[in-house]
């Protein structure tokens, strides 16, 4: 178990992190897209879980599901992804929406749209689906939560 001085405050995420590490990151950043958009392969820099936060400021009747995968390593190459979390309800207006993946976590609660208990693998990725073929815009970001 690492030190207590090896970990810092963040009084954003209300938890204590460990320092120079990676806590937040902006995954998506879409601007009128009509098709399904993923986030490049991001690398879990050791945390249990990831709380994914989806702010939508152009919505469509179809609305977007939003989807985290792990992806499985054979011999370093990437292979079929496994959907952490169950398809959420489609997001079909504008507003802020959050996604917690962490073991253990059970219900909804507060401004969460969908808690997965789930362990985030090594590597993952996020992608947002689109229900229609008509414009949205959004930002993903995921905060990772130890």
């Amino acid at each position: 178990m690492p030190a207590a001085w090896d970990y810092t405050w963040d009084a954003n995420l209300k938890i204590w992190v460990p320092r120079g590490g990676v806590t937040r990151a902006t995954v998506l950043n879409v601007n009128n897209a009509t098709t399904d958009q993923t986030s490049a392969t991001l690398t879990n820099p050791s945390y249990k879980g990831i709380f994914v936060g989806l702010h939508v400021t152009l919505a469509s009747a179809g609305g977007l599901i939003l989807r985290v995968s792990g992806l499985l390593s054979v011999t370093g190459v990437p292979v079929p992804q496994i959907q952490l979390n169950a398809d959420p309800a489609a997001v079909t207006a504008v507003g802020d929406y959050g996604y917690l993946i962490y073991p253990g976590v059970s219900g909804v609660q507060g401004g969460i749209a969908q808690a997965t208990a789930a362990v985030v693998p090594w590597q993952f990725i996020v992608t947002a689906h689109h229900v229609d073929a008509n414009p949205q815009t959004y930002l993903v970001d995921i905060n990772y939560v130890p």
